[in-house]
C-alpha cells in the first residue's frame, strides 16, 4: 500500500508543478519575461527559481543567490537582445525608406522564365522591388 500512496503523492505534486507552470491569470509560461518582470526574483523558491531557469535553458546547479543572479542576468540579456533588434529592425525600415525616396521598380506576375529580373523563377503575387533598381 505504501508503493501506491508514494505514487499518488508523486502523480499529485507533478500536476500541481504543471498547474503552476502557466500563470493562470495571464498564460504565460515559466521563465516567460512577462511573468518574471512582476515577480520579485529574490523572493521565489529555489525549486521556482530552477524552474525558470531550466525553462529558459539555463543551467540549475548552484545555491540561492547563484540562480538569482543567473536568472537576472538571462533577463537582461533577453532585454538587450530585445532592444538590439528592435534598433535593427528601425534601421533597416530608415534604410528602405530612404531608398524609395530615390525611386524603385516594383515587379508582380507568373516569372515563369524570369522574365522579372529578380534572379529565380518564383512567381510573384504581390508586387516585390527589384532590388537592383533600389536607388
Amino acid at each position: 500500500m505504501a508503493a501506491i500512496d508514494t505514487l499518488r503523492k508523486l502523480k499529485k505534486e507533478n500536476q500541481n508543478l504543471a498547474k503552476d507552470a502557466v500563470d493562470e491569470t495571464m498564460n504565460f509560461e515559466w521563465g516567460s519575461s512577462k511573468v518574471l518582470r512582476d515577480l520579485d526574483i529574490k523572493k521565489l523558491s529555489v525549486a521556482k527559481l530552477k524552474s525558470h531557469l531550466e525553462a529558459r535553458d539555463e543551467p540549475v546547479a548552484g545555491n540561492k543567490r547563484q540562480l538569482v543572479e543567473r536568472l537576472e542576468n538571462s533577463l537582461e540579456e533577453e532585454r538587450l537582445r530585445g532592444i538590439a533588434y528592435t534598433e535593427d529592425l528601425e534601421a533597416e525600415f530608415v534604410l528602405n525608406a530612404d531608398l524609395e525616396e530615390r525611386g524603385s521598380v516594383y515587379v508582380v506576375g507568373s516569372n515563369q522564365f524570369g522574365q522579372l529580373g529578380l534572379g529565380d523563377l518564383i512567381s510573384r503575387p504581390f508586387f516585390t522591388v527589384v532590388p537592383q533598381t533600389r536607388g
